[in-house]
């Protein structure tokens, strides 16, 4: 994590980070089928996973992330989960 000295990771005293979500595939496994979702027919060729990351701005260390199935949750679901990252401590 940043210290006080490493350029872009402070404002004042708040650690400056940022949110972001995306899909991803991952392998067309049972496993991973019956975490995320079964493929429907004429889907693409694996599950999608999404993927929701709070990062620190100055090394872009991943701070928090969620994960979940691209079909059933949208990463802005996720988000709501990663509240806690953003608070003091």
């Amino acid at each position: 994590m940043a210290g006080r000295e490493t350029p872009g990771a402070f404002y004042r005293h708040w650690r400056l980070t940022a949110l972001d979500s995306l899909d991803l595939g991952v392998r067309d496994t049972p496993l991973n089928q019956d975490e995320y979702g079964e493929l429907p027919l004429g889907s693409e060729a694996f599950p999608r996973v999404s993927l929701a990351a709070v990062a620190e701005a100055g090394t872009h260390a991943i701070c928090a992330a969620a994960l979940g199935s691209a079909g059933r949750q949208e990463g802005s679901v996720l988000v709501g989960g990663l509240v806690d990252a953003l608070r003091p401590g």
